[in-house]
């Protein structure tokens, strides 16, 4: 899949919620910030790859 492609088949996965806005960091528009929501007790596990654009960490605390 080319860099900017992604799919529009989307399922409900129970327990999970998930938004996504445009904030202007990518442009006018565009989904750039998105906030999950599960429900309480959920495992969860992420994928992170290296960005083309340096910044500092996001810390959870």
């Amino acid at each position: 899949m080319a860099v900017g492609d992604y799919s529009t088949d989307f399922h409900n996965v129970p327990g999970v919620r998930l938004g996504a806005v445009p904030c202007g960091i990518k442009g006018i528009d565009q989904l750039d910030l998105v906030l999950f929501e599960f429900v309480p007790g959920s495992v969860t596990a992420g994928i992170f790859t290296q960005s083309h654009f340096a910044a500092a960490p996001v810390l959870v605390g």
